[in-house]
């Protein structure tokens, strides 16, 4: 198939805009069939963004892509997520091994409007209090939808009229807040009673599991102190955290030595428990001495005062080199995305990065730098945020797949198995299936075979035309030697 003619059928793409009903969130795309012998089929990208480039090949921001095979020249979307505007190219591709495939066609648009509500469930009315009870909307009809017609969530009563309240039903107790947690009253009987010393709060046990301090103050009279940041989980009391350490100080005014017990440079102190990042006591690396404040007197020689300011300014830039590498291991993973982590996830990566005090988190730095790619690449940019996300890393590090599902990553998984394989995936078979998720989230042997891996990355070259660069690149090869799959 000559490629000029693919282009030529590319610009003849329409976009139906189908009514809406029971085809809700629809879209039908139609084109010109082309007369080609060697005409495979088509290939459809869409997205919520507009492309951001002319070819498929190139980083185009399309998020999906939906294969349609032989000589077809229309396409029914259905599911489409209401009140929001979806963007479509064409391709079309031979029966060439690998196959030729065209630039993009003309991009169109439609946006699928959002559903009105038609209906809504509320909850009972609350308990009358001052002469006024409330309710929620529990549920929506048709799922998803917005507007429509709300009924009142408020209304005046008479507060005891149906007398005191015989029974309650609560919502779940809030998170433990200073030693407190709360809940609200969902229902009551009978209706329209009045309150009758409902338990809507309660002590409870909010032990801090792990902290971020400030750094450690100059030496006096043989001790260092610093102050606590933060501390995990939000609202926590107690736990065993570390603010002082002993400390000696030589005769040219710097600081050494030390029993220091607890976190360095603000990093997450703990323990790794079923993935969970928690609490304990660390003992503190002797790299992270913090700056020293001159001890200037009147009996200090020029050379002292010196020498002593020699130390402070060493001790600061090895503080800063620290701070800088962190930052540049955090650029090279997110890149732009990395200023904007918060303080609290930066430090639990850091330490993520540098402890292997269990065996299920003992790695290389290098292994986790690239595990926590594989899981941004996989989750669109992001950071873990949660203990979820920390038990998904954790996973991927160890070469289990992770709980947390990514449409995406497995569509593009999708896309790159038949680019390499010329076919689609068969489910049924397990090797299938373990490339896309392979592929979908970089899950690694646990083995490595070096000749299996260079057979792969001949097979990726010739399938794909370009040596591996890339980390989605080097997925691809890691799932070629290690899944199973035969052509």
């Amino acid at each position: 198939m000559k490629n000029a003619k693919i282009i030529f059928f590319a610009a003849m793409l329409f976009l139906a805009f189908v009514a809406r009903g029971a085809m809700a969130g629809t879209a039908t795309l139609t084109w010109t069939v082309g007369s080609e012998s060697d005409l495979a089929g088509y290939k459809i990208y869409y997205g919520t963004s507009p492309r951001a480039a002319a070819c498929h090949n190139l980083t185009h921001g399309y998020a999906n892509v939906q294969n349609v095979v032989g000589k077809v020249g229309t396409y029914t979307f259905n599911n489409l997520a209401d009140g929001v505007t979806y963007y479509f190219s064409v391709t079309a591709y031979d029966n060439a091994s690998p196959a030729n495939e065209s630039c993009f066609s003309a991009e169109v648009n439609k946006a699928i409007p959002a559903i009105t509500c038609t209906n809504r469930a509320y909850s009972s009315w609350s308990v009358c209090t001052n002469g006024n009870q409330t309710r929620t909307v529990t549920s929506v009809t048709p799922s998803g939808c917005t507007g429509g017609t709300t009924e009142a969530l408020q209304q005046t009563c008479n507060s005891g009229s149906a007398g005191a309240c015989t029974s309650f039903g609560y919502s779940a107790w809030s998170a433990c807040m200073n030693g407190q947690r709360t809940r609200t009253i969902t229902n009551a009987v009978p209706s329209g009673c009045s309150a009758a010393n409902p338990l809507l709060q309660e002590s409870c046990s909010n032990i801090c599991t792990s902290w971020t301090y400030s750094s450690f103050g100059s030496c006096t009279g043989g001790v260092q102190t610093r102050s606590i940041l933060s501390s995990f989980p939000a609202g926590c009391t107690g736990g065993n955290s570390s603010t002082q350490t002993s400390c000696t100080t030589s005769t040219t005014g710097g600081t050494t030595g030390g029993n220091t017990v607890g976190t360095t440079d603000g990093a997450a102190s703990g323990t790794t428990t079923a993935g969970i990042i928690t609490g304990g006591n660390t003992s503190a690396s002797t790299a992270t001495t913090p700056p020293i404040t001159p001890a200037v007197g009147a009996g200090s020689s020029f050379e002292e005062q010196i020498r002593i300011l020699a130390i402070a300014i060493r001790n600061q830039e090895t503080r800063q080199q620290v701070a800088e590498k962190k930052e540049a291991i955090l650029t090279q993973v997110y890149g732009k995305k990395a200023s904007g982590i918060p303080v609290a996830d930066k430090e639990r990566i850091s330490y993520y990065l540098t402890n292997n005090s269990s065996s299920i988190m003992k790695a290389s730095e290098k292994d986790k730098r690239i595990t926590l790619e594989l899981f941004a690449a996989a989750f669109n940019g992001s950071q873990p945020k949660n203990d979820a996300d920390w038990q998904d890393i954790l996973r991927i590090q160890n070469g289990i797949y992770p709980k947390r599902f990514s449409k995406t990553a497995e569509v593009k998984a999708l896309g790159a198995f038949r680019k390499i394989y010329g076919r689609n995936p068969n489910f049924k078979k397990k090797e299938d299936e373990k490339a896309i998720k392979m592929m979908a989230y970089g899950v690694r042997s646990d083995k490595r075979d070096l000749k299996k891996e260079r057979a792969a990355i001949t097979m990726f070259k010739k399938k794909v035309k370009k040596s591996p660069a890339t980390v989605n690149d080097w997925i691809a090869v890691n799932a070629i030697a290690y899944s199973g799959v035969k052509k």
